[in-house]
């Protein structure tokens, strides 16, 4: 009688909130998921306007515009270094906590670049974004008020709603600059975190947003008077998930260095203009938004996670060899794009997933900061590696030098995995999962 109470309590808590990961009831958008969305689609507005206008700052300013590209570095890694630091407050603080600070933060950033006018306080105003990790908070949020059946899609959705800010502050930025120019824009930037960090003092102190365990174990000072045992404890967090962790930096190196290379190599290869360009980085995004905001939550949910990191590196690869026949072809490169970005998708959404099943739930921020610090650790990688490998191989060779590397994973997985790591060892889940679609289907 009293397991029955309990399950009904906790069904009817799910029920009440509407957070089973995407809009299904009136209630959605009030409810605590659907803040999260909103503050995160706040968050990827502000975000978008900053980077478009910090060239124009750095032209307006007369400095160099290699400055733009220190900056970012800067940037990427704060939120590597950041994001680990991050997820271990937000184990202790809680979900709502955890928003004030990384709101507050790039609330800061902005309009401390609205008003700065010198290199030095451009390099200042970017210190903030060492707690700027909303997402990681949305993420958390997410993983607490969900059942691991329902977490991988609501993970999913949620880069849909961060893309969804992505080019909605894309066009207001391009609107709103001939009109405010780009420190107008920046305010707007400050302006739409401002109205996030409104939206994050409605979220209730839920007991499960509020890890309570945390709080009674440990204060903050521990954070800085026991460092080893942190590192420890960070070490131990890895162990539990060291084989997906090392799935998601191998698997996504390939796939973030055609990412991050596909604009600079398509504009060599086939000389587009500036507007054809801009037009070229929207396709890729939207691409990745709707393969990471809606394929894999789908897949995920009808097979399983998984089965999902299992076959996205094939099938990455499979895109990387259709990418080496297709030569100086324009509309078949743009098409078989699409192949590697699904495949990268799959791989990190339903990777983070996992990483997020195989924890305690009192040590969920501190996976997803892990999580976070990898994909920013590969990100400083990508980029340099892709452009050292197209310069030196040519545009064929270095698709094949991609499809190399997904090939030796593929090969990994398939015939080495359970003689080593073992990372596919307790695919139990994925399978029922997979079995009830067809089931389901039949």
């Amino acid at each position: 009688m009293e397991v029955t109470s309990t399950l009904l309590q906790k069904s009817q808590m799910f029920a009440d909130d509407s957070s089973d990961g995407f809009p299904t009831t009136k209630k959605f958008f009030v409810s605590s998921i659907g803040k999260a969305h909103l503050i995160n689609a706040l968050y990827g507005i502000g975000y978008t306007i900053q980077i478009a206008m910090l060239p124009y700052l750095l032209i307006s300013s007369n400095a160099g515009i290699e400055h733009n590209g220190y900056l970012l570095t800067l940037f990427s890694l704060l939120q590597f270094i950041g994001s680990i630091f991050f997820g271990r407050i937000a184990d202790i603080w809680g979900v709502k906590r955890s928003f004030y600070l990384s709101l507050v933060s790039s609330s800061m950033m902005y309009l401390m670049l609205t008003l700065s006018k010198s290199m030095l306080g451009y390099y200042i105003s970017f210190v903030p974004s060492f707690f700027m990790q909303t997402f990681q908070v949305s993420s958390l949020l997410v993983c607490l008020k969900t059942e691991n059946d329902n977490r991988t899609a609501a993970i999913g959705y949620l880069n849909l709603s961060y893309g969804i800010g992505i080019i909605f502050g894309s066009i207001l930025a391009g609107m709103l600059v001939n009109i405010l120019g780009p420190r107008g824009n920046l305010f707007v930037a400050f302006l739409s975190q401002v109205l996030a960090l409104y939206i994050s003092k409605s979220l209730e102190e839920d007991p499960k947003l509020l890890v309570n365990n945390n709080i009674e174990k440990i204060k903050l000072k521990d954070l800085f008077t026991t460092a080893q045992n942190e590192c420890t404890r960070l070490f131990k967090l890895f162990q539990k998930t060291y084989g997906i962790c090392l799935l998601i930096i191998f698997g996504l190196l390939p796939i973030l260095m055609t990412k991050f290379a596909f604009a600079p190599v398509v504009v060599d290869m086939f000389k587009l203009t500036p507007a054809h360009t801009s037009y070229l980085m929207t396709y890729a995004g939207i691409i990745t938004i709707i393969a990471e905001g809606l394929l894999a939550p789908y897949l995920s949910t009808l097979l399983g996670d998984m089965i999902c990191c299992k076959f996205a590196i094939p099938l990455t690869l499979s895109g990387f060899l259709l990418l080496s026949l297709c030569g100086a072809n324009e509309m078949f490169v743009l098409l078989f794009m699409i192949i590697p970005l699904c495949g990268g998708a799959l791989l990190y959404i339903c990777g983070t997933s996992q990483m997020t099943k195989r924890v305690d739930e009192s040590e969920l921020g501190s996976i997803i900061g892990l999580n976070t610090s990898i994909f920013y650790a590969v990100t400083i990688m990508a980029p340099y590696l892709a452009f050292k490998s197209y310069i030196a191989l040519g545009l064929g060779l270095y698709w094949l030098l991609c499809a190399f590397i997904c090939f030796v994973i593929t090969i990994y997985i398939f015939v080495l995995d359970q003689s080593t790591l073992k990372i596919f060892e307790d695919d139990a889940d994925s399978l029922e999962t997979m079995f009830s679609s067809i089931k389901l289907s039949l």
